[in-house]
């Protein structure tokens, strides 16, 4: 969940208490597991997920 929309202020959104409470965790990885469990918790664990831009380790792909 991106901080910037957690609100219904900054997102636009109805009900953001109850988007808030459901969704919002302390780090950006808690926040994840929330957000995609079954990519955090079945996907990436049996293999690997690439790309990560605020991390420096984005992927790009160079061959014509």
């Amino acid at each position: 969940m991106d901080p910037i929309l957690k609100d219904q202020k900054s997102g636009g959104m109805d009900r953001a208490a109850t988007l808030k409470a459901k969704l919002w965790r302390d780090t950006p990885e808690e926040r994840r597991k929330v957000l995609m469990p079954f990519f955090c918790g079945t996907l990436a664990p049996k293999g690997v997920a690439l790309g990560n831009v605020k991390k420096d380790s984005s992927v790009r792909v160079t061959n014509a």
